[in-house]
């Protein structure tokens, strides 16, 4: 649960920070490093001004930084993995092909692509449709855990109560 909600925080701020912000700059990716307790991480690994293409390689695809998406999302797998199943089957549940695809986004993004925010509309775009298309099968997962490892049945009510 909070894993899930971290990485899909995590996906609202980028979006926030590096999308629909108009004038996005230091001090708010100064903000964004901070809000997920990477400014330390970063100014230790790159000692050097803040630039937007190393914040989003350690906060997205750095899966040796424990506050990164990639690191999270291989916790998730490992966790949805050990999950128990209603039936035994060989197949992947819903949650493990939710969180195997949000993975495999992120894998396979193209990060040269992503490399020139700063001076490209283009990698900006391409940054907004990767933020997006994770998002999807998360929210996927979410309503698959809800779905399958949480009741829903509704508890019976008494709506007067009889004096003896």
């Amino acid at each position: 649960g909070r894993l899930l909600e971290r990485v899909l925080f995590t996906l609202d701020l980028f979006n926030l920070a590096f999308v629909t912000a108009k004038n996005p700059g230091v001090s708010l990716w100064e903000v964004v490093l901070s809000t997920t307790d990477n400014l330390t991480v970063y100014r230790r690994r790159y000692r050097s001004a803040l630039h937007p293409t190393a914040i989003v390689d350690l906060l997205l695809f750095d899966e040796g930084n424990p506050r990164s998406i990639g690191y999270q999302l291989q916790r998730l797998q490992n966790r949805i993995g050990r999950l128990p199943h209603k039936e035994s089957t060989p197949y992947r549940s819903a949650e493990e092909r939710a969180v195997l695809e949000a993975v495999s986004i992120l894998q396979l993004a193209d990060i040269e692509l992503l490399s020139a925010l700063e001076h490209s509309t283009r990698s900006n775009e391409e940054l907004a449709r990767l933020l997006e298309r994770l998002e999807q099968p998360l929210n996927a997962l979410s309503d698959a855990l809800a779905h399958s490892h949480f009741s829903h049945a509704e508890v019976p009510r008494q709506l007067i109560t009889m004096m003896s």
